[in-house]
């Protein structure tokens, strides 16, 4: 009996492993026969396969209104003035609405290509702007006049573009203009601007623009280098406030 069941678990021991050789000889002539059938790859092939990518970010729009700074005079040519050179710093998509001889207060009565301030803020809201700086002006001469025509452009630029920031930046100190001027024409700006929280630069407090050579002859409105010392001292004094929205 002892040797029918050991002869009885050798055979199946045998058994096993010719079943076991069996299954690994046909898996391999498998294996074989697939590689030599399946077709080549496509050696020509192309991915049209294009990871998405983010929607670009629509532009910054920005508005500048002012006097003969903004308008470019004195540089070499317009689209080197400080508000076009303050846009290219911040990638805005700028539009300048600059005229020589204006201000918050003049000309009284608006002409053809002139007109004041608080005459064109309905052309600025035209422009749908993020951004709006309102620049000047040496020509004003302050008091209660100007503070209200001042008040007038901050409340409806603040009324009609309550998502844009707004900017003041108040006169230069110019070399050619009467000091006294000046300064009343920064206060009346520089009040007007608080009562309707709009930032307000200073160029006489900061020096803005101090060098002889900022101006031209008669010492009015700045010279090529005094565009550029302008604009990057507003850049500078911007970004470091957090004022206004980039585009780059």
């Amino acid at each position: 009996m002892w040797l029918m069941r050991r002869l009885s678990t050798v055979a199946a021991t045998t058994i096993g492993f010719w079943v076991f050789m069996a299954v690994g000889v046909v898996t391999i002539v498998a294996g074989t026969v697939y590689a030599s059938v399946r077709p080549a790859p496509d050696s020509d092939y192309v991915s049209t396969y294009a990871s998405p990518t983010a929607a670009a970010a629509a532009p910054v729009r920005a508005v500048v209104l002012g006097d003969a700074y903004s308008e470019g005079a004195g540089a070499e040519s317009s689209t080197q003035g400080f508000a076009m050179q303050v846009g290219s710093k911040f990638c805005w998509d700028t539009v300048v609405l600059g005229q020589s001889g204006t201000g918050y207060t003049v000309p009284a009565v608006a002409s053809e290509g002139r007109a004041s301030f608080p005459d064109r803020v309905a052309d600025v809201v035209a422009a749908s702007p993020d951004v709006v700086v309102v620049q000047g002006s040496t020509i004003d001469t302050g008091g209660v006049e100007q503070t209200e025509a001042a008040s007038a452009v901050f409340g409806g630029l603040r009324a009609a573009l309550p998502q844009a920031s707004i900017v003041a930046i108040g006169p230069v100190a110019a070399p050619g203009v009467g000091q006294s001027d000046v300064l009343a024409s920064r206060d009346a700006v520089a009040e007007a601007a608080q009562a309707h929280g709009v930032v307000f630069l200073d160029p006489v407090e900061k020096q803005w623009l101090a060098q002889p050579e900022h101006f031209t002859d008669g010492g009015v409105v700045p010279s090529a280098a005094g565009h550029t010392a302008f604009a990057e001292a507003i850049a500078a004094e911007l970004t470091t406030m957090g004022a206004v929205r980039s585009g780059c």
